[in-house]
């Protein structure tokens, strides 16, 4: 087992638990309700040799994601993160008394803020495994199609692969029908507001970091880019290197954009409100432009991505009003952080008007 110290101290705990505060539903939370979870948490380390790959799911920036065998767990998900140190050059040693499963080792960020998030709408965490150049980061395996099929289950390979067409009305340009765009989001909005209760920033909210099942149901997964902010003061607490925060330029907040130490849950909810402009629309804002580009637009125009949407995002809104009012959008995707509304309001507002949809 792996011993694992969060960066928030029991008393921080306590005085939560005092003050009533409560997880969102579908949320077990592991890091704001039990001072002993807090102060460890074992996570399991796997020998490589349980693991038989079957076939490739992505390839990333810093990381590829691929479908394996697991005996006595069936099909996983199993990311691939490399180091260009060694198991012991890291600092990795067997605990006296331990046994061959367990070990004590400083793990990526990633990992260890995955282990403590248990959500319904995350993917699983199950384990993870050490290699001499890699750490193999064992998770739920969210697939669209049948388990075995090689199909892509991102939001991406959804909205552009195929074009694949869903039964129902859908909005102009859109592959989805509303219902199927309002479940999809309002699964997105239930994990961000289990993660921003636990005061964590996704920070890499895009289509590719969004993965959909069998059942058009969603799940908000890779946190590498994530950052844990700190309670007192409101500040960032350190989660790595600036440099990690890679979230693609056309989804990042505009305050972001200025300065990659400015996340907050209003810059998630501004690349929140981009994906669902994406759903509405039926593509990405500021297609086909630099990043240069984009960066002056924002920066020194001050346009945000509805001002690229354009008349096209008003539109859709329209075609499905009024289950998404262009107000909403226009609110998420305001200049000014302060403006956007947070993740549990705009749920009660989809929630409200869930009942009206049809799901096909």
């Amino acid at each position: 087992m792996l011993a694992v110290t969060p960066r928030r101290a029991p008393e921080e705990v306590n005085a939560e638990a005092k003050a009533g505060a409560t997880p969102p539903p579908g949320a077990v939370s592991r890091l704001s309700s039990d001072p002993a979870r807090v102060r460890q948490t074992l996570l399991r380390c796997f020998d490589p040799s349980v693991l038989e790959i079957v076939g490739m799911v992505g390839v990333g920036t810093s990381a590829i994601v691929v479908k394996a065998k697991m005996q006595g767990h069936g099909l996983v998900a199993v990311k691939c993160i490399p180091t260009t140190e060694s198991f012991e050059e890291r600092g990795g040693r067997r605990r006296q008394g331990a046994g061959d499963d367990e070990v004590s080792l400083r793990l990526p960020f990633e990992i260890l803020l995955h282990s403590l998030l248990e959500h319904e709408r995350i993917p699983r965490f199950v384990g993870v495994c050490m290699k001499k150049t890699e750490f193999l980061f064992i998770q739920q395996l969210v697939t669209s199609s049948d388990a075995a099929s090689e199909t892509p289950s991102d939001l991406w390979s959804l909205l552009y692969a195929g074009k694949v067409k869903l039964p129902g009305e859908q909005p102009p340009g859109s592959v989805l029908t509303p219902a199927h765009i309002a479940r999809i989001c309002l699964d997105l909005l239930s994990a961000l507001e289990y993660i921003h209760f636990q005061r964590i920033c996704h920070c890499d909210i895009t289509p590719k970091n969004i993965l959909i099942d069998q059942s058009r149901r969603a799940f908000l997964t890779d946190f590498g880019c994530a950052r844990v902010l700190h309670p007192p003061a409101g500040d960032n607490m350190a989660a790595g290197s600036p440099s990690r925060l890679k979230g693609c330029t056309k989804y990042l907040a505009p305050e972001v954009m200025r300065d990659l130490n400015a996340f907050s849950p209003k810059s998630d909810m501004y690349s929140f409100g981009v994906v669902m402009g994406e759903l509405l629309v039926g593509e990405a804002p500021w297609q086909d432009v630099p990043e240069c580009e984009i960066e002056y637009q924002v920066q020194v125009k001050r346009a945000s991505a509805l001002h690229h949407y354009g008349q096209k995002v008003r539109d859709a809104a329209a075609a499905a009003a009024p289950r998404f009012p262009f107000s909403l959008v226009e609110r998420l995707l305001s200049f000014e952080a302060a403006n956007r509304p947070s993740a549990a309001e705009v749920k009660t507002l989809l929630l409200q008007q869930y009942d009206t949809f049809t799901i096909s």
